[in-house]
């Protein structure tokens, strides 16, 4: 189990702290880790990230990480974690770990995997994406460039390890698949996490095979279980005696023959980038797609906001549009009324002037009937009648008078009150015709800015694609 092929093996005489916020630190070699695991059979969960980091060997390639970690948020990343109801932090290193090897878009496992490594190390993002790296290119460095696998060779060399063990249980069970489940995530969707934590402080020390020995020791260990169903058994999690678990591991491994172990010998990460791995053109052209439809879908929000920017500066200069029309009406009705008014005040005052044109006629013919009969009884009285005048009280020319004084004086009304509306209305059309040429001039410089970008982008393709190219037209200011 931490023969020459395990990571403790190769793990240097170091010293370690113990803890993040003391400076106190141990002598650490193999030997203290293999008497720690065979008295405690786990490590303290207090010091677990230090005892990981020291037998695996970190290599905390941070700028890196980094950089990984900057990009682009796929879609399918979302998906995955979605799906296994995992959060931001794992979704931010499963994100990563697809942009550092493309075909593990397709892994639906690997969001558990990495909720495990959160959970208990939630404080170090940079820990659990190269604790990640280093399970996949150790446990899986045979299929790592084919997943998300099931990888035939594996499962046929764990079937012939299975079946070489216990064939009846084989036989009952019918097919080594049931062990894909345990096997692809490590236990990381079959296991508690404590179950899981003490499980995997053995593994990491132990040869990348011993893994597949375990797998085994799984359904052996659950073999009753199994025989009555083993369609539904890894659906859920479970608890297992870590201990009896690691003993058939070690017994199974015991009894296995010789052509069944793999020659496979624990890597650890380079510095100061990571191992690359050859994967396989589909993935990489989907990894690809879902990059550029973010950076689309970025460009497409800014465009759609854009034109909300353009329609609420529409909708705004509607609104004027009809605020003016409203105060133009409500003057137009005021102008309608007022000479509604001036109209009924000239009927009138013609029905006036006309009664007073009856009065003096009246009056001009009382006048001369008190004339005549004055006259006739002079006349009768033998009074000389021809040295007498007619008086009037009103004469002709007077009347005529008081009337056109009083044309002139309504005239005089009317034409300054025609003027005064004139000079309104000249001066209201004066303001609504500028703030018309001004929205005009606003709306114009605004459609034309618009323009250009959008030919900007069409004539340069590059330029659509780098989001961050893109500048906002500034929305006009309302008057």
């Amino acid at each position: 189990m931490y023969g020459e092929n395990s990571a403790l093996d190769q793990a240097p005489n170091s010293l370690i702290k113990l803890s993040p916020t003391s400076e106190a630190t141990i002598d650490i070699n193999p030997k203290k880790i293999k008497e720690l695991l065979s008295r405690f059979h786990c490590f303290p969960t207090e010091n677990r990230k230090q005892l990981w980091s020291y037998i695996l060997q970190l290599p905390h390639n941070t700028a890196a990480f980094n950089a990984f970690a900057n990009r682009s948020q796929l879609p399918q990343a979302r998906k995955l974690c979605s799906q296994k109801n995992c959060g931001k932090r794992t979704l931010n290193i499963v994100n990563a770990l697809i942009h550092w090897h493309a075909p593990l878009i397709n892994c639906d496992w690997l969001p558990p995997l990495v909720q495990k490594l959160v959970v208990g190390f939630r404080d170090d993002p940079l820990f659990c994406f190269e604790t990640t790296i280093t399970f996949l290119t150790n446990f899986f460095a045979e299929w790592v460039s084919e997943v998300p696998g099931p990888p035939p060779e594996v499962l046929s060399r764990i079937d012939a390890i299975f079946s070489n063990y216990d064939p009846d249980l084989r036989d009952a069970l019918g097919t080594a698949l049931v062990v894909w489940p345990a096997y692809r995530s490590i236990f990381a969707e079959v296991l508690y996490d404590r179950n899981w934590y003490d499980l995997m402080d053995v593994v990491v020390c132990s040869a990348p095979q011993f893994l597949e020995f375990l797998v085994v020791a799984w359904i052996v260990v659950n073999g009753p279980q199994l025989r009555i169903d083993h369609t539904t058994f890894h659906m859920t999690k479970r608890a297992v005696n870590i201990q009896l678990l690691i003993k058939t591991a070690l017994k199974i491994e015991s009894t296995c023959s010789p052509t069944l172990f793999a020659t496979l010998k624990y890597k650890c990460l380079s510095s100061p980038q990571y191992p690359i791995i050859e994967a396989n053109s589909d993935a990489v052209v989907l990894r690809t797609l879902q990059s550029d439809h973010d950076r689309l879908s970025d460009l497409q929000k800014q465009l759609l906001e854009e034109r909300r920017q353009v329609d609420e500066a529409e909708k705004i200069k509607n609104r004027r549009k009809q605020t003016y029309d409203s105060i133009q009406q409500l003057h137009v009705a005021k102008e309608n009324e007022e000479r509604v008014e001036t109209a009924k005040a000239a009927a009138a005052l013609d029905v006036q002037m006309k009664r007073l044109r009856l009065e003096g006629k009246r009056l001009r013919q009382s006048d001369e009937r008190q004339f005549l009969e004055a006259w006739q009884a002079d006349w009768e009285a033998g009074i000389d009648t021809f040295a007498k005048t007619k008086t009037s009280t009103f004469t002709s020319e007077s009347e005529e008078n008081m009337i056109d004084n009083d044309a002139i004086r309504f005239q005089a009304m009317t034409n300054l009150r025609q003027a005064d509306l004139l000079a309104r209305e000249a001066r209201k059309n004066s303001v609504t015709l500028t703030r018309h040429a001004r929205g005009e001039l606003d709306a114009q410089i605004h459609k034309r800015q618009l323009h250009d970008e959008v030919n900007r982008l069409a004539n340069n393709p590059v330029l659509l694609a780098n989001v961050s190219s893109i500048k906002p037209v500034s929305k006009p200011k309302e008057e």
